[in-house]
């Protein structure tokens, strides 16, 4: 089984703002897993801090913040320093 890991430093004017987050899409793909479509929503916190809404373009479940759980509604983390 292979294994991969990612993390992105990001620069502050790639966080967007408070009332107008920037906005990302991630294509999640490997062998023998349905492909996955995220859209990642960033806005700063505090200094040097950000928030990250997650949310699922397939309308499949994903991963909640800080449990193993599936969930259908957006994910939402606050005050992160990467995207992991």
């Amino acid at each position: 089984m292979a294994a991969a890991h990612f993390s992105f430093a990001l620069a502050a004017n790639e966080i967007g703002g408070d009332q107008a987050p920037a906005n990302y899409f991630m294509r999640i793909a490997a062998p023998g897993y349905v492909t996955r479509m995220i859209q990642l929503g960033l806005r700063p916190t505090q200094a040097g801090l950000f928030a990250l809404t997650m949310h699922a373009l397939d309308s499949q479940p994903a991963g909640g913040g800080a449990a193993f759980d599936l969930v259908r509604d957006d994910v939402r983390i606050e005050d992160l320093a990467a995207l992991p």
